[in-house]
């Protein structure tokens, strides 16, 4: 599936609900390098419960573990942790779409710009009561923003921007964004 660029799972194209009930989505070291799944504009997916770790966009792909090109994602009681992308968005990339980050982790997750979450090109992000940590990019090690961003409750903390040019190791606002009662450290 090369929508997008190398896919694990076909593209989101329609409503798509993954209760996972603590399973984990990965894509084992030894394979040839994939990011786990792709959204398009008319995609809306909710993820519950589940982990997605190992993804890889390679090759100045978007998005690790999640790609989400103009459509809606949302991310509940989740984990993504593990992945990168040789670009943006080591764990979740969001193109022009809408993502929203409830009670979730995003941890350990390595790009170009945004290591934990890169979010731009008219995008908006929304994360709240959740937890980005040791993510690390050259550009936004934590979350890279330059569109729509509303984080509350908060904890952003321990990521990196790493490489000669580094930015921003926990946010690198270049857009909109409201912050409250969170933490960055």
């Amino acid at each position: 599936n090369n929508s997008y660029g190398a896919n694990g799972l076909p593209v989101i194209t329609s409503t798509i609900t993954i209760q996972g009930n603590g399973a984990k989505i990965r894509r084992q070291a030894n394979v040839p390098a994939f990011r786990l799944m792709a959204v398009s504009n008319s995609g809306d997916l909710t993820l519950q419960d589940v982990t997605l770790s190992g993804g890889h966009g390679f090759y100045y792909d978007f998005g690790g573990a999640i790609y989400n090109s103009g459509g809606t994602v949302t991310i509940e009681n989740s984990t993504i942790s593990g992945n990168k992308a040789d670009y943006g968005g080591g764990g979740v990339y969001n193109s022009g779409g809408a993502v929203t980050v409830k009670s979730s982790t995003i941890s350990r997750n390595r790009a170009n710009v945004g290591g934990g979450i890169s979010n731009g090109y008219g995008g908006s992000l929304a994360i709240d009561a959740s937890t980005v940590s040791k993510n690390g990019a050259d550009f936004g090690g934590g979350v890279f923003n330059s569109a729509t961003l509303t984080i509350t409750n908060t904890s952003i903390t321990g990521n990196k921007a790493i490489g000669f040019f580094a930015q921003g190791g926990g946010l690198l606002n270049n857009g909109d964004a409201i912050i409250q009662n969170s933490t960055l450290s």
